[in-house]
């Protein structure tokens, strides 16, 4: 019976969950594992915070959580990444704060801070910066992640992401860049949030 589970689709699996079948969550959870701990084991070597299993554990509760409510996860895989993604910066939101890196973001936040009295508190730039940066791709997001928040120099950085030094470094200041041109437009739906 279990062979026709590891045969079965992801989204075949989850119709299985929704009826309450618990094989179906251990086929679904067989099938993404691996990936999801090599994932999660990137953020755990560089900030001893993360217990790769505990990330993984984690972003698996809530996908069958919202499996087991009715929504629909197209895809498994990345829906696990971005998960654990935001897992380890909520992380690092709580444990960390004060260890913000951003000296080559200043025009950005020199932007906010010129713009009126409404400035963000550090903890609201953070969130800005995250949920834009959440937006790019993976390889923007880790290398971001690495300088900024865990103050990595560009050589560890590219040794991580097995990356040659000057790849690591234009990634890194393509984000900044992009970062700096949306600041307007970011300032503009921090205030209409406010």
């Amino acid at each position: 019976m279990l062979n026709l589970f590891s045969s079965s689709n992801d989204h075949a699996l989850q119709e299985k969950i929704q009826q309450g079948n618990q094989r179906a969550i251990g086929a679904l959870l067989n099938r993404h594992l691996d990936e999801a701990l090599i994932y999660a084991g990137r953020f755990a070597r560089v900030n001893p915070i993360h217990e790769p299993e505990d990330l993984v554990n984690q972003a698996f509760v809530k996908l069958i959580r919202n499996i087991e409510t009715g929504t629909s996860i197209d895809q498994v895989g990345p829906y696990l990444r971005k998960s654990i993604y935001y897992l380890h910066l909520d992380d690092l939101r709580r444990n960390r704060l004060n260890t913000l890196y951003l000296e080559d973001l200043n025009d950005f936040i020199a932007n906010f801070d010129e713009q009126s009295d409404d400035q963000p508190t550090e903890s609201a730039l953070l969130d800005i910066l995250i949920k834009e940066v959440a937006q790019m791709r993976e390889d923007q997001q880790l290398v971001f992640q690495l300088r900024v928040f865990d103050r990595r120099d560009f050589d560890y950085i590219a040794r991580e992401l097995h990356q040659e030094v000057h790849k690591v470094t234009n990634i890194y200041y393509n984000v900044v860049k992009t970062l700096k041109s949306r600041a307007d437009k970011l300032y503009d739906n921090f205030l209409a949030s406010a």
